[in-house]
């Protein structure tokens, strides 16, 4: 897109840290000499590395008549989806903490130092700011299991849900979805264990199981594993006591009730949640052009609302998230 725009080739340094070709080491940036030579890249063939706040050029006419645009409108080079979002969140200080749910989910929490840990297969990716780096952890289908069983209840009396309606059906639902209990595993597994091969199950189905009960059930198997991550970055760095949470299914109150529930966090949402990583864009534009610092962002976003975690529900849920750790390796055992 880059090159389209400006008839310029190059890469943001986060971009180049996902080619395993980027040198990591701390105080060092660009290509790796020592890997290209391990992998016989010649040096010469790869692009100019620019950060991801740099003004990479200007729009050409082409472009400009193409998108609609001006000519000679300024082009930002931007960055990767992971970094986007957690500034359109505001997480734009060390050890603050965000969750995305949209098709996948991530639980990432901001940290000064590249660092990986292969016992929970995370690693903190290089972003906008050289100064931080994003330490990520991915749930590989997360509001794609909420579309999955919002399709599936609609196909059950030919009717299409509403996100109003289904969060309707999973409030009339109680804390537990009477049994049912859901793994979000519908396209394997990613944090914080590398398996292609596991997929969801759904346990606990009675004669009795509502829609709603499923649609919470399926909330609560996302949230559970949510849990699980948080769980696992706290035992390597410092997470924050406060999560933002953003991604289409933020939109929905009872789900970040549950998650607060679940998690024992206090849980704020964003305005326009589905849309952070374009606002995270945007504000990445904004310091290239000179209008804003990375410390102001944080103070720019706009909450919209803050859920604490209830008591009696969490201790619910407390309960249940050990069966659903104890799920998770019994269906481990049958895809070994």
């Amino acid at each position: 897109l880059l090159f389209k725009t400006t008839g310029r080739f190059v890469r943001t340094e986060d971009s180049a840290f996902c080619s395993a070709l980027n040198d990591c080491r701390r105080g060092h940036s660009g290509w790796s000499h020592i890997m290209a030579q391990a992998y016989g890249i010649n040096e010469q063939h790869l692009p100019e590395i620019v950060q991801s706040t740099d003004i990479v050029g200007q729009i050409t006419e082409t472009a400009a008549e193409e998108m609609g645009l001006e000519k000679g409108t300024p082009v930002i080079a931007g960055g990767g989806d992971v970094a986007m979002v957690a500034i359109g969140c505001g997480n734009t200080h060390s050890n603050l903490t965000g969750i995305y749910c949209g098709t996948s989910g991530s639980v990432c929490t901001v940290v000064d130092h590249i660092i990986q840990f292969a016992d929970i297969m995370m690693i903190a990716v290089k972003g906008p700011n050289p100064a931080q780096k994003y330490l990520y952890g991915e749930l590989e289908t997360a509001g794609k299991c909420f579309a999955w069983a919002r399709e599936l209840i609609g196909k059950l009396d030919n009717s299409e849900y509403s996100f109003e309606e289904c969060a309707s059906l999973v409030s009339k639902a109680k804390p537990g979805a009477r049994g049912l209990l859901f793994t979000p595993f519908m396209n394997g597994c990613k944090t914080p264990f590398e398996d292609g091969k596991i997929r969801s199950s759904l346990s606990g189905i009675d004669l009795e199981t509502s829609r709603g009960d499923l649609l919470r059930a399926v909330i609560e198997g996302i949230c559970f594993h949510f849990r699980w991550l948080l769980e696992c970055q706290a035992k390597k760095c410092k997470i924050s006591d406060t999560i933002r949470f953003a991604g289409g299914l933020a939109r929905i109150n009872i789900m970040n009730q549950i998650l607060a529930d679940i998690t024992g966090h206090t849980i704020e949402t964003v305005k326009h949640p589905q849309y952070v990583g374009a606002l995270g864009a945007a504000a990445v534009a904004a310091i290239g052009l000179g209008q804003m610092k990375f410390e102001d962002i944080h103070n720019y976003i706009e909450i919209t609302n803050t859920y604490t975690p209830d008591p009696e529900n969490h201790e619910i849920y407390n309960k249940l998230y050990k069966k659903f750790l104890d799920k998770v390796k019994s269906d481990r055992k049958l895809v070994d």
